[in-house]
C-alpha cells in the first residue's frame, strides 16, 4: 500500500481517536493525551526531514509529501491548543483594577469549548424540550450563532466518520450535531439539516438494527414530515422496530413519546385500533402516565 496514505490515514485516525476519547471535547489539561499526540507528530516529522535518499532506499514515494507536511503542521497546532493554559485575570493590588489577557479572537478557546459541549449534552440528554432549561437553551444558541464552535465540531466529526465509518459512536454524535445545528435556524433550512441529521440514524440502523435511539429517532423525525411527503410508512417501520426493541429494555421515561408518536402515525393511517392498543401497551408500562392517557382519552 502506498506509505503516503499510510500516514496520511494515521495521522487521520489519531484525531479521531482522541476527539472520542475525550467525549468530542478538548481538555487543556489531558497532558498524557497531548504527549502521546506530539510524540506521534515527531516521528512522523523526523521522517519527512530524512534526507531523500534515505527515503529512495526504503522505496518511499515522495509523491504527496507536501500533503503529508501540512497534515503534521495542523497536529501541531493541535497540541499547542491541548497545551495552552486558561486565561486568568491578573490583579495586580487589591485596590487595583483587574487586568485580564486579551482576546485573540479565537472562537474554539477552552472555555467556550468545554462550556459548549456541556450545553449541548444536556440539550441531547433533555430530548431538546427547551421548558426545563431555556436559560441553557438560549446561552446555547448564542454559541452557536455567535461562534463556529459548532460548525467545527461539525467538520471534525464528518472528517472522523469518513475515516471509521463503522464506529457507531462517532456516527450518532455527528447526527446529534445535526440536531444542535437544526434548532440554530429556521424556515427551509431546517429541512436540509434535518435531511442530514437522517443520513447517519440510517447509516446507524444499518450497521446495527438493534440501535433504539436510532429507530426512535427517524420514527420520530418521520412522523414530523407532511402527509403528503410519504413518510408515514417509514415512521411506522421505525417506531414499531422501537417499540420492539423496548420491550426488552429497561423502562425509561424517555420510551413512552414512542407510543405517542406510534398512536399518532396509526391514527394518520386510519388505523385507529392500533393506536389505542399502542396507547394501552404504553399504560401497563407507565401506568398514570398524563400524556399517555390524555391521548387514549382523545381516541376513545
Amino acid at each position: 500500500m502506498d506509505r503516503t496514505i499510510v500516514w496520511s490515514a494515521s495521522m487521520t485516525g489519531a484525531v479521531c481517536a482522541l476527539f472520542a476519547w475525550t467525549g468530542y471535547r478538548v481538555h487543556a489539561a489531558d497532558r498524557a493525551t497531548t504527549a502521546a499526540l506530539e510524540e506521534r507528530v515527531n516521528a512522523l516529522a523526523a521522517r519527512l526531514e530524512e534526507p531523500r535518499d534515505a527515503r529512495i532506499k526504503r522505496d518511499e514515494p515522495e509523491t504527496g509529501l507536501d500533503v503529508i507536511e501540512a497534515r503534521v503542521e495542523e497536529l501541531r497546532m493541535r497540541v499547542a491548543r491541548l497545551e495552552r493554559p486558561p486565561r486568568v485575570a491578573v490583579v495586580e493590588e487589591a485596590t487595583a483594577p483587574v487586568a485580564v489577557a486579551p482576546d485573540d479572537g479565537a472562537v474554539g478557546d477552552a472555555a467556550h469549548t468545554a462550556e459548549f459541549e456541556a450545553l449541548l449534552s444536556r440539550m441531547i440528554a433533555n430530548g431538546w424540550d427547551f421548558s426545563r432549561s431555556s436559560d441553557e437553551y438560549e446561552r446555547f444558541l448564542e454559541l452557536a450563532r455567535s461562534t463556529d464552535l459548532l460548525d467545527a465540531r461539525i467538520d471534525e466529526l464528518v472528517a472522523c466518520v469518513a475515516a471509521s465509518p463503522e464506529d457507531i459512536e462517532l456516527r450518532l454524535a455527528l447526527a446529534r450535531s445535526y440536531e444542535g445545528k437544526l434548532m440554530t435556524v429556521a424556515g427551509p433550512e431546517q429541512g436540509l439539516w434535518g435531511g442530514r441529521a437522517e443520513e447517519p440514524y440510517l447509516a446507524i440502523v444499518e450497521l446495527d438494527d438493534g440501535h433504539w435511539t436510532s429507530h426512535a429517532w427517524l420514527g420520530t423525525n418521520y412522523s414530523y414530515y407532511p402527509e403528503v411527503m410519504g413518510k408515514t410508512a417509514d415512521a411506522l417501520e421505525h417506531l414499531e422496530r422501537a417499540r420492539e426493541l423496548q420491550r426488552s429494555m429497561q423502562p425509561d421515561l424517555e420510551h413512552v413519546r414512542t407510543y405517542l408518536f406510534l398512536a399518532r402515525m396509526y391514527e394518520r393511517d386510519g388505523k385507529l385500533d392500533a393506536a389505542r392498543d399502542a396507547l394501552d401497551e404504553g399504560l401497563s408500562v407507565y401506568p398514570g402516565n398524563a400524556e399517555l392517557e390524555t391521548a387514549l382519552a382523545r381516541l376513545q
